[in-house]
């Protein structure tokens, strides 16, 4: 690793990252948490809505599902139980609508040493069929700087070697899907 280990601990588990969140008034794609060791946990979710479940600790989209859906790697809301039942002893849960926007790819901004470098446009394969990266410009408009701003002033992750910012535009608004300082995958290929 090479951030520091104060900034992989406030990182590594996304409850945690999106207290951060919210205690900097970061916007973020609502995020529902399920606790460790619930035993029933399609008694807490939405059977009406698109949904994704995730553990809270976590890489690379692993064990990430949809709930209620037609799409790929979908999951019907009776098996979620079953599926979890031996993560949920060691992680939490998070539930999250499914941003439709993200079939217009999701926008990671790349920063080493606090500055931007590059930033790439994905279509992650986990919810559909289409799987690429392409390296994009960016208009860094004012909700886009101010957001960024807002980032880069989260006291637990100050002093980073590196960072991504994983968000999503909605209409003319962008979410933060993820901040990413443990071992992101930058892009540089």
């Amino acid at each position: 690793t090479i951030n520091s280990i104060n900034i992989i601990k406030n990182n590594y588990e996304k409850r945690h990252q999106f207290e951060l969140l919210d205690k900097y008034d970061i916007p973020h794609i609502k995020t529902q948490f399920i606790e460790k060791n619930t035993t029933d946990i399609e008694s807490l979710i939405d059977k009406t809505k698109e949904l994704v479940i995730k553990p809270c600790i976590s890489g690379s989209g692993d064990n990430t599902y949809i709930i209620n859906s037609t799409r790929k790697n979908s999951l019907s809301p009776n098996k979620i139980n079953q599926t979890f039942k031996d993560i949920i002893k060691e992680s939490s849960l998070m539930v999250q609508p499914f941003i439709k926007d993200i079939d217009n790819g999701e926008i990671s901004l790349i920063y080493i040493n606090n500055k931007f470098t590059h930033a790439v446009k994905r279509y992650p394969s986990r919810f559909n069929n289409k799987n690429s990266i392409e390296l994009i410009d960016v208009s860094f408009n004012d909700k886009l700087n101010l957001l960024i701003d807002k980032i880069k002033s989260i006291k637990e992750y100050k002093d980073n070697l590196y960072m991504r910012i994983d968000i999503v535009k909605i209409d003319n608004d962008y979410m933060v899907m993820e901040l990413e300082l443990i071992e992101p995958d930058l892009f540089f290929y």
